[in-house]
């Protein structure tokens, strides 16, 4: 059976930011991110930010507000039902 053919946007992406797709497949693969690091020698992106800036703008733990808190509330209302 053949996988369906992948969207023009999706293709378009691909073409135009081959890094990207590079580091999410490192990162399907269980390996470490890459992202800092391509952005980091960007220049267009370096001339802006700085790098301390991108590992900090990289941490997941500053994005995730009181995502945590919440649920751990409703698997406790899930475990009291």
């Amino acid at each position: 059976m053949t996988s369906p053919k992948p969207p023009k946007k999706y293709e378009n992406f691909v073409k135009q930011y081959p890094k990207l797709m590079k580091a999410w497949e490192q990162i399907q693969e269980g390996k470490s991110n890459p992202m800092a690091d391509l952005l980091e020698s960007n220049e267009a992106i370096s001339k802006y930010i700085k790098p301390s800036e991108i590992d900090q703008l990289m941490d997941f733990n500053l994005h995730l507000g009181n995502a945590p808190q919440k649920c751990r509330e409703i698997l406790e209302k899930i475990n009291n039902v």
